[in-house]
């Protein structure tokens, strides 16, 4: 009997030596979008949105929204690397029902080839790079505009936030330096120290104003090189802190940093923190006495640095706004 056009003679053993696919392990309310084009960039990419419970029957009410990097290791198994998930909509689902999250729209948006470029602020002498600000105008100029249109967002600053890990934990810092006019709640996991010889510390180091975010900063107390002591990335984390705090950040206010006991640099481990990452982002009702505080916080310092200075105001020792 003859083939088909399309079929394929397979290899018994190269069948047999396959892993098993892995099944899809998405819960809740979740759109893919497949495709979605960046003139910016000059690519396509994949987003997966997450909707809180009751969306669709409350026709009136809007969220805060989260972009979340290398979106494909968010919420599904089958295309999270090595199939290790970090359970964003799992801890959604179960962290806004108890209240302790602020129901919000999570934005899952998959990295590229060109991950190293796109996450990077400046380009490094051996890895190259650098384009972090073009990613960020696709961010805003063109995926942020789509699903401001097509879902009820709130979207200001102050109800939008982004968290990535490693070169995206990288990302997120210079989000938080650069374009605090776009986001003003910041998870940086794990971030990469060390790019371009540890250019994103330098700038921190050169801060004379806090930048008007609510940021979180982690690291694992495993990650980086093991035979080292003490530990380069705990230590340079250390530093992004402290600087962070002379700058005027507030430890345990505005500023959230952790040094997770044990912790690896894997997706296992930034899943096992991201509940707490998402009660400090974005507090619920539940949390009531520091969401408050907080969030006016984070309001007040945004409007600050679109005000422009009245010539009447007096000098402060502490002057406010965008560094």
């Amino acid at each position: 009997m003859k083939s088909g056009g399309n079929l394929k003679k397979v290899n018994p053993r190269e069948f047999l030596s396959r892993p098993p696919a892995i099944p899809h392990t998405i819960v809740g309310n979740v759109r893919h979008f497949t495709g979605v084009r960046s003139e910016v960039l000059d690519n396509q990419r994949d987003v997966w949105v997450y909707l809180p419970a009751g969306y669709d029957g409350r026709a009136r009410r809007r969220y805060p929204v989260l972009y979340c990097q290398d979106g494909q290791n968010m919420m599904d198994a089958a295309t999270a690397f090595l199939g290790v998930e970090w359970q964003l909509d799992e801890c959604l689902e179960q962290g806004i029902a108890a209240g302790e999250i602020e129901p919000l729209i999570a934005v899952c948006v998959s990295n590229t080839p060109r991950r190293a470029y796109e996450y990077t602020p400046v380009r490094d002498s051996i890895m190259g790079g650098g384009g972090a600000d073009a990613y960020v105008r696709f961010l805003t100029e063109e995926l942020k505009p789509l699903i401001d249109e097509r879902f009820r967002t709130l979207p200001e600053p102050e109800h939008t936030g982004t968290i990535g890990s490693s070169l995206g934990g990288l990302l997120s810092l210079h989000i938080a330096l650069n374009h605090s006019h776009r986001f003003g709640r910041v998870g940086a996991v794990s971030p990469s120290y060390g790019w371009a010889q540890g250019e994103i510390l330098q700038r921190m180091a050169a801060l004379r104003t806090p930048p008007p975010v609510r940021l979180w900063i982690d690291m694992g107390t495993r990650e980086g090189p093991s035979h080292l002591h003490p530990n380069p990335l705990v230590q340079a984390g250390r530093f992004a802190r402290n600087m962070l705090m002379a700058a005027g950040m507030r430890l345990d206010g505005d500023l959230a940093y952790i040094e997770a006991p044990f912790s690896d640099h894997n997706e296992a481990a930034w899943a096992s923190r991201l509940p707490k990452i998402m009660r400090f982002l974005f507090p619920g009702p539940n949390l009531a006495t520091q969401t408050r505080s907080t969030r006016a916080a984070v309001r007040s310092r945004v409007r600050r640095t679109r005000r422009p200075p009245k010539k009447s105001r007096p000098t402060t020792s502490r002057p406010q706004g965008r560094q």
